[in-house]
């Protein structure tokens, strides 16, 4: 996968071999729950080089539209009432 010739790209070793892969990325989001059985969880999500096209083409666009266009339309509401930043991101935030 594409990865900046940056400092910090090779400090982590990432341009030692050449680009990565696709098929050798994936996301792990680790689920901590306070249930005592099962605390953790980890949920695997592959990549692959048809996602990366896709990603690609999504960025692509993304970064168009945004080029383009001067104001964004922000949601009436915003989707998640435990976000971080809601006290500041100007979106009215559900009760």
């Amino acid at each position: 996968v594409e990865v900046a010739p940056s400092a910090s790209a090779a400090n982590l070793g990432l341009n030692i071999n050449g680009p990565l892969r696709p098929e050798q990325v994936r996301f792990v989001y680790v689920e901590i729950k306070p249930d005592q059985t099962t605390p953790i969880r980890e949920v695997v999500i592959d990549y692959s080089a048809e996602k990366h096209e896709q990603t690609r083409k999504l960025l692509r666009k993304t970064l168009s539209d945004m080029s383009t266009e001067e104001t964004f339309p922000l949601p009436k509401a915003c989707p998640d009432r435990f976000c971080a930043y809601r006290a500041i991101c100007g979106i009215e935030n559900p009760a």
